[in-house]
């Protein structure tokens, strides 16, 4: 098992840098929660949030589809298939979009955001979606280090322009756009630089020649998996937006940055850890694939239990001192630190990706979410979802459903003994 946990070991030297990164990524909407008004802040939030629903199927998939097959196909030497892939996944995304952002000039209003500003959200997904596309590369490689410089650059951008729109227009709206425009500029100028050995021009023809190829089944369960993963994270952001007054949405926005900080950092330590699932897979087959998956999430579940006293304690303390009008957001912040560490140690999802068991993974996902919003409401009722501490109890109860669902099934899958062990082993070493 040590020799396993070496084999990602090397790619860690990228952590300092990613920490300071996220650190400045968290750093921002609790300025912004400073800076705003708690009605503003909420529509603030209300934007993030459409702007991490659009994400999640923006691609219809193909951005799942492009971290896991774009590491192989470097691996084997098609770099042109694999950039095609990614200009495929981002036409894919200027589609939604464009069909999306239609729809924001309505009379929908989330939380606060209406209008145009639903649009802007939309936009915001966009970006940030293009902006991930972009830094595949860099992950599929293995070159963690420029993946962090990349991701520091845009945390920096932020921190110094959005932030100081938001200081000095007081506007949700307009820092929302200001970040997008950062994001959509970066993603661009890395997809640019990372096909320059090739004609762009000619790559965006074969991915448009090629949308039809497209393995559109597995991507879209891929992004059904996603989707439904998503919603087991955020449906309690989404019941908050829809039932909660703006001020009380404001506060659970607040306590749930504890929950954006842990998926932050997941996101962060995958970036290495996914590829090298996915290479280990490739090498050596799943049973080493899912040791390593195994071994990583026991480290980050124990790293998170052992920090738990003394950050709670500092984040309820900071939030008291600094931030009076969201003094009630105390209440739920060890809740959310607790769906956090299982959260930042789920890697197991990860690993049935990589082993192609998507479909079975999102059965579980919709099993999980169905039955914890039924047995949620049988027990609590509708007041259940409108509250601030119930709704945070019922995220934690949903996301430690799902995790251990998850968790007994990739244990079936990479144990010794799987049924699929023989019908797979030409395929595992290959």
């Amino acid at each position: 098992m040590l020799a396993l946990l070496k084999s990602c070991s090397g790619k860690l030297a990228y952590m300092p840098i990613m920490m300071v990164a996220m650190a400045l990524l968290m750093v921002k909407p609790i300025l912004m929660a400073r800076f705003f008004r708690p009605e503003e802040f909420a529509a603030y939030s209300s934007g993030l949030l459409i702007s991490s629903t659009f994400c999640m199927f923006g691609c219809l998939g193909l951005y799942n589809e492009l971290q896991r097959d774009m590491p192989v196909k470097f691996y084997a030497g098609l770099e042109r298939k694999a950039f095609v892939l990614l200009l495929q996944a981002a036409l894919v995304a200027a589609v939604c979009f464009v069909l999306l952002g239609l729809g924001g000039f309505s009379s929908v209003e989330i939380a606060g955001l209406g209008g145009a500003g639903l649009t802007v959200g939309v936009f915001h997904g966009f970006s940030q979606q293009l902006f991930l596309l972009s830094t595949v590369e860099s992950k599929s490689r293995g070159e963690t280090l420029r993946f962090s410089h990349q991701l520091i650059s845009k945390a920096v951008l932020v921190i110094t322009i959005a932030v100081f729109v938001g200081w000095k227009t007081d506007s949700a709206v307009a820092t929302l756009l200001t970040e997008a425009v950062i994001s959509l500029l970066l993603g661009v100028g890395i997809v640019v630089r990372a096909v320059s050995r090739f004609s762009l021009v000619s790559l965006m023809r074969l991915a448009v020649r090629q949308l039809g190829r497209i393995n559109w089944p597995d991507a879209l369960t891929l992004m059904g998996v996603t989707m439904v993963t998503f919603m087991v994270m955020n449906l309690d952001r989404w019941l908050a937006g829809v039932l909660m007054p703006a001020r009380d949405f404001a506060i659970y926005a607040f306590a749930w940055v504890v929950l954006m900080a842990a998926q932050a950092a997941q996101a962060m330590v995958n970036a290495s850890v996914f590829p090298a699932l996915a290479r280990e897979y490739a090498a050596s087959g799943r049973r080493r694939s899912f040791r390593l998956a195994g071994l990583i999430s026991l480290l980050t579940l124990v790293a998170g239990v052992i920090l738990a006293w003394p950050l709670c304690k500092l984040i309820n303390g900071g939030i008291s001192l600094y931030f009076p009008e969201y003094v009630k957001a105390t209440t739920v912040v060890v809740i959310f630190y607790l769906g956090g560490v299982l959260r930042f140690s789920n890697f197991f999802s990860g690993f049935l990706i990589v082993v192609g068991k998507e479909r079975p993974l999102l059965v579980i996902n919709v099993a999980t979410l169905l039955a914890g919003v039924m047995l949620w409401f049988a027990v609590f009722g509708l007041a259940g979802f409108s509250r601030l501490v119930p709704l945070a109890w019922f995220s934690l109860f949903l996301m430690a459903l799902n995790y251990f669902a998850i968790l007994v099934y990739a244990f079936l899958e990479g144990r010794p003994g799987s049924r699929y062990k023989d019908a797979c082993s030409a395929r595992d070493s290959k």
